[in-house]
């Protein structure tokens, strides 16, 4: 197979392989569309049964799967369940067989438990405090800056993570190629309310922080920005909605602040760098921030062309220095993905993008 590209693109193998881009029919087997995708075929080890939004998917085994004898599963449900608490009983009172994104709160206890397997995998992940700068007070440049000074990055880390994640500073995870740890605004009272004083907002002003209800970790972590904003006089409150309406308030910039993740679903860093920087081009207005840096943009976009790894590598540290500096978002820590499930499931296990699969896992 020979592919034609219309300009240098040095992600192009990761993007391939990444695992959203599936082997369809062509044409849709002959369907439009919507109507394909309602019941969609590939060619992976499980066909979709049944799937409701918000609520569930059911998948069975693929007799047709081009790998003789797998899957062993002869079909795996997923339920959703948004509730951090709600997920753990329901693993430990055997309604479900394994669970992800386990509260970092309930880690040591699960670790210990004997009915439950816990396991950390590596993660190219990152959670951030985000801000909107269609907000006047979060386009002014010093008024971000303030806020990082003003947060104790390590001990927001601690203290939210319960020790499971290392503190943030690029925004690119350590597990990434082309990671830097660069120069961040480090922690820093005085500098923050000097920084502050630079701004159009030097006496404070009252913002709030959007969070998804029920994620432990995103609330406390909104609660300890809270506190620490106190002494440069930003009131904070914090803002709580479901899964569905916090993404729909932040994709559609109906927020001010938020805690927010991201997750780098390729091996190459050009995703992340594209998401959160490329105002333009990247598909998210600079994960909904409307971060807007010329310079940084055009590193990016040299460093998606350029194949000499070195230079690469020079571009993305640039690049996150710049970013580290601008403070369109704050890297809080870099969280593992944890995950548990019951000791009669054998063979699950979780890439850094967050994607498993299922072909290899079966039931004693």
């Amino acid at each position: 197979v020979r592919f034609q590209l219309s300009q240098p693109w040095a992600p192009f193998l990761s993007d391939i392989s990444v695992f959203a881009n599936s082997i369809l029919p062509k044409d849709f087997g002959g369907k439009s569309e919507s109507a394909f995708f309602a019941n969609p075929i590939g060619t992976g080890p499980f066909v979709l049964k049944s799937f409701e939004k918000g609520a569930g998917v059911v998948l069975a085994r693929n007799k047709n799967y081009w790998q003789p004898g797998k899957p062993y599963l002869d079909g795996v449900s997923f339920s959703y369940i948004p509730e951090d608490n709600q997920r753990v009983a329901q693993l430990k009172g055997g309604e479900v067989e394994g669970i992800s994104a386990v509260p970092p709160a309930m880690v040591s206890g699960l670790k210990t438990d004997p009915s439950v397997v816990l396991k950390e995998f590596g993660s190219w992940a990152v959670d951030l405090l985000l801000f909107n700068e269609s907000v006047p007070q979060y386009k002014d440049r010093h008024v971000r800056r303030a806020i990082n000074h003003a947060i104790n990055i390590p001990l927001l880390a601690k203290v939210t993570t319960f020790g499971t994640a290392e503190p943030g500073n690029s925004f690119f995870p350590p597990s990434l190629q082309y990671y830097k740890k660069v120069p961040t605004l480090g922690h820093d009272l005085a500098t923050a309310k000097a920084e502050l004083a630079r701004s159009a907002y030097p006496h404070g002003f009252s913002t709030s922080i959007l969070v998804r209800s029920g994620n432990t970790h995103d609330v406390d972590a909104a609660t300890v920005v809270q506190s620490e904003l106190e002494p440069l006089n930003i009131d904070v409150s914090i803002r709580s909605l479901d899964d569905t309406a916090y993404t729909k308030a932040f994709t559609s910039f109906n927020y001010e602040a938020m805690i927010n993740f991201a997750v780098n679903d390729i091996s190459d860093p050009a995703e992340m760098a594209s998401f959160q920087v490329d105002v333009e081009n990247g598909g998210s207005h600079s994960f909904w921030t409307y971060y807007d840096d010329s310079t940084a943009i055009a590193l990016v976009r040299e460093a998606e062309a350029e194949l000499d790894s070195a230079r690469r590598a020079a571009l993305y540290a640039q690049i996150q220095a710049i970013v580290a500096q601008d403070a369109p978002y704050i890297a809080l820590d870099y969280p593992p993905n944890i995950y548990a499930w019951l000791p009669t499931l054998h063979g699950f296990a979780v890439n850094p993008g967050g994607a498993y699969r299922l072909d290899d896992v079966w039931l004693s």
